[in-house]
């Protein structure tokens, strides 16, 4: 069964246990993306035996505390390296330029300016985009491909995702 708790945790147990209290066919939870969802999930799960697996919440390091999360599985992974990584594969594949495609929602825009901060030494341009400007997204998607930038790191919702890469 599928319900959108919205990447609100309130909204989230609500819908969990009533779900929860209508079939007594439960073997876990699973599906969160948004940290709060999945901290506050995973101890409720916890309390009714169930695991919880998420496909994101990469950036939650405290999801990753056994001790308080102990029936918490995440199959996404944690962001703490990526600069790391993308200052590897720049020097490895002597890329030149990073671009930073974003949704205009503080939380992904906010983690598209850490990111941009933590590569001093990659040149990088951030492009923030409403979820719903489809204008705006073939804008800023042309001028990537004008400007013959191939390499792009993106922040945002599978619906804005979907867009860009169209």
């Amino acid at each position: 069964d599928f319900f959108d708790d919205q990447c609100d945790a309130d909204n989230a147990n609500r819908g969990m246990l009533e779900k929860y209290a209508s079939s007594e066919l439960w073997v876990g939870v699973g599906g969160m993306g948004c940290v709060d969802v999945c901290q506050s999930l995973a101890v409720l799960a916890d309390s009714l035996f169930l695991p919880v697996v998420s496909f994101e919440c990469s950036q939650g390091e405290l999801l990753s505390d056994t001790t308080l999360f102990p029936g918490f599985h995440r199959m996404g992974t944690k962001r703490t390296r990526v600069p790391d990584i993308l200052m590897f594969l720049m020097d490895l594949y002597a890329w030149d330029h990073l671009e930073i495609v974003t949704s205009a929602t503080l939380s992904y825009y906010d983690q598209a300016v850490l990111l941009q901060n933590s590569l001093p030494d990659f040149p990088s341009t951030i492009f923030s985009v409403g979820d719903t400007d489809w204008e705006a997204t073939l804008s800023i998607m042309d001028t990537i491909r004008t400007q013959e930038r191939r390499i792009i790191y993106f922040f945002g919702s599978e619906t804005l995702y979907r867009r860009v890469i169209c």
